[in-house]
């Protein structure tokens, strides 16, 4: 077998969110700078869609089961100043990352969302 290990050819292509609330949770992510459209596909939910650098971030309905889960989401913002995150949200304050800053905050379904300022290079 040896060290043959090749990059993979294939990528994570989206990845859901079960929320609760949705507007609660569309709103929490969207102060974070992404912007949502809302979609249908069929007969199934309406659920709202971020695209990002060939990801898309959705976010479903819960229909009633554990949203929150063991995830933990990761959001590079521009400027961690700027943002208006409530103080009940945040879980670990302003800290060095790298070159820049993190924080990790609580979005309205109980997920740690790690986000941060890459700062200069």
């Amino acid at each position: 077998m040896g060290n043959d290990r090749k990059t993979p050819t294939s990528a994570v292509s989206f990845l859901v969110l079960y929320a609760g609330d949705m507007s609660e949770t569309v709103a929490f992510y969207t102060a974070l700078g992404l912007a949502f459209q809302i979609e249908q596909h069929g007969a199934g939910p309406k659920h709202y869609c971020c695209q990002l650098d060939g990801l898309a971030l959705e976010i479903y309905p819960s229909e009633g089961g554990d949203v929150g889960g063991s995830a933990m989401v990761g959001i590079e913002v521009d400027d961690l100043a700027s943002l208006k995150l409530p103080l009940n949200i945040i879980v670990a304050q302003t800290a060095p990352f790298g070159m820049g800053r993190r924080v990790i905050a609580k979005d309205p379904d109980g997920r740690n969302v790690f986000v941060f300022e890459a700062g200069q290079t």
